[in-house]
């Protein structure tokens, strides 16, 4: 894995409301990571290659399985959007920015490649990157086989230098996109999701995550998580992990 493989994001990037299965997370960072490699300033009319043979490599599939993601997820990311919460920079007021992820995609079907084109609304929240953001390295996620466990890890290495969040359950539904009518039952969210999701973490990346339930009565109305730093890496600011408040729109 190339030592450039970074994955930066906008905190308000990582706490963004969007459904991405796991191909399309998959590749979606992947593309970050090439627009990164080239060094190139990225813009809207930027092409941006993924190769099936990259895909493969990064995810550790077989080539048939590799392939057949890879196709998926580039007839299906077109569709895909985001709503961003932030400043109307005219009106000074909290809103919603909903955008897509891409403007462009296609599958190149003897090439064995994908070429995409970011949406322009959502290119500065990969590079204009002065301050708040979150950044963490591709290989950390991209052998998890849970999406959930991909939000939830970029939702903790964004709290990883204060080594604690606390996340109410309703917001928590909405950064993992967990709204599926059996989640109702919070013991469903926390067999199929929470345990899942921390198990993973905890399994292929830096940190080692816990958690326990915030409760009012009997109901649980939120989760404080634990976040710890397996081996500490000092190549960065830990400033730069700690995110600009939250504006709820």
């Amino acid at each position: 894995m190339s030592t450039k493989s970074l994955i930066v994001k906008d905190n308000r990037l990582i706490e963004a409301s969007y459904r991405l299965d796991l191909a399309e997370q998959r590749l979606v960072l992947l593309a970050i990571v090439r627009a990164r490699e080239t060094g190139v300033a990225l813009t809207a009319d930027q092409w941006i290659q993924v190769t099936a043979r990259e895909y493969v490599d990064a995810c550790g599939l077989s080539p048939t399985a590799g392939y057949k993601q890879l196709k998926a997820a580039a007839d299906s990311l077109f569709a895909r959007w985001v709503q961003i919460r932030g400043i109307d920079e005219q009106t000074g007021k909290t809103g919603v920015i909903k955008t897509r992820w891409v403007s462009a995609c296609t599958y190149v079907e003897y090439g064995a490649l994908v070429r995409l084109q970011l949406a322009p609304v959502i290119i500065p929240y990969l590079t204009d990157l002065e301050s708040c953001f979150t950044s963490y390295q591709l290989k950390n996620v991209v052998q998890m086989s849970s999406r959930y466990a991909i939000r939830l890890f970029e939702l903790m290495t964004q709290y990883k230098s204060i080594g604690s969040r606390y996340i109410e359950l309703s917001e928590l539904r909405g950064y993992l996109d967990a709204n599926e009518k059996s989640y109702d039952r919070v013991q469903n969210l926390k067999a199929k999701v929470l345990d899942i999701a921390v198990d993973q973490i905890n399994q292929y990346t830096d940190l080692l995550v816990s958690y326990n339930a915030e409760k009012l009565g009997r109901t649980v109305v939120g989760y404080h998580f634990k976040i710890e730093k397996k081996n500490e890496d000092k190549s960065l600011d830990s400033k730069k992990s700690i995110p600009a408040p939250t504006v709820v729109a």
